[in-house]
């Protein structure tokens, strides 16, 4: 029993004055005038709630601004106070967006999809959810560069921004680039090439031709090689279209426009990049394209070692699918 609650027994059940029973309990005789006098005009034995500060806008404004903010969530809160006539400051509407369960984040970028895009979309994952993907060779391109343009994370007092050792330095000069192209497929990552200049049909057809097939059939020996690759200019080409026309050995997927969250060699590049730069050298950072494709060539290997991440990028592809059609052909969390 608290010291109130045996405050109010002594006073209440057994007859003592407030002083006297506070003397007993050790608490001051005018708190226990006070405690004795709130329970015999409340009937309450704890403090009562304070009002608090009255809200400066009411519930249906309050509705107002969450209907706004549900019916174009990408304007900032500014212009969701100007559209639905919020009479409180920028900080009071964002509270009552996060009591209704809208939080700021930093939105995802992606392209933009026509209703032709969705259509095709829709109509691929439909066409292939129950597809077995064990046989499929997944490829891509991506771009390796020693100018760290991705987001980085630092641990920091608040007020400390831009203090030196807070902030990561992007060298824009003098850095160096070079472009890759990869496959992955259920039996593991397969070979990295690296891409001499600028990527055009004749040095895609001599990957096709010399890199891809040779380094598949060490993995595959047998069988059709269905092979993915997205709806880039070089890979649509009327010369590279040809060729695979003449492949009895490759079956081309008809991949739709837009596909890159189809595609797990997104993740794998995502994931490369991650690892590249989780070990990358401060001290000894490449110097050229040959130091940088022997660092994304370790990261390559890293990534793909023991398969287990690139078998779980397979085994996601039936969930991709149905995503697509859960979003009706629009991007999906991949």
């Amino acid at each position: 029993m608290d010291r109130r609650a045996a405050l109010i027994t002594l006073c209440e059940l057994e007859g003592y004055s407030a002083k006297a029973a506070g003397r007993r309990l050790g608490i001051p005789a005018a708190t226990a005038k006070r405690w004795i006098r709130k329970y015999r005009t409340t009937g309450q034995t704890g403090n009562l709630r304070s009002p608090g500060r009255p809200h400066v806008s009411t519930e249906a404004e309050d509705a107002r601004l969450v209907d706004e903010a549900r019916l174009d969530p990408l304007r900032t809160s500014r212009q969701l106070r100007e559209a639905s006539h919020f009479p409180a400051s920028r900080q009071t509407a964002v509270r009552r967006l996060r009591h209704a369960g809208l939080r700021g984040r930093v939105a995802a970028v992606k392209e933009k999809l026509s209703d032709e895009h969705k259509i095709y979309r829709l109509a691929f994952a439909y066409a292939n959810v129950d597809r077995n993907w064990e046989n499929v060779v997944f490829s891509d391109e991506s771009i390796f560069t020693t100018a760290n343009e991705g987001r980085r994370f630092v641990y920091r007092p608040r007020g400390t921004r831009y203090d030196p050792g807070y902030v990561a330095a992007c060298n824009r000069s003098g850095h160096v680039s070079i472009s890759c192209w990869g496959w992955i497929s259920s039996r593991g990552a397969g070979q990295l090439h690296r891409i001499e200049g600028h990527l055009a049909s004749a040095q895609y057809l001599h990957i096709m031709s010399n890199i891809m097939m040779p380094s598949v059939r060490v993995l595959q020996p047998h069988g059709v090689i269905q092979f993915q690759q997205d709806q880039s200019p070089i890979h649509t080409s009327r010369v590279v279209q040809e060729w695979f026309a003449g492949q009895p050995e490759i079956d081309l997927i008809d991949w739709p426009p837009r596909g890159a969250d189809l595609n797990p060699m997104e993740n794998m590049w995502a994931e490369v990049k991650r690892t590249l730069w989780d070990s990358w050298p401060e001290a000894d950072p490449p110097r050229n394209r040959d130091d940088l494709w022997d660092l994304v060539s370790e990261a390559w290997l890293e990534v793909g070692e023991g398969d287990r991440f690139v078998r779980h990028l397979i085994d996601s592809m039936p969930r991709r699918m149905e995503r697509v059609i859960h979003a009706e052909g629009s991007w999906t969390e991949y």
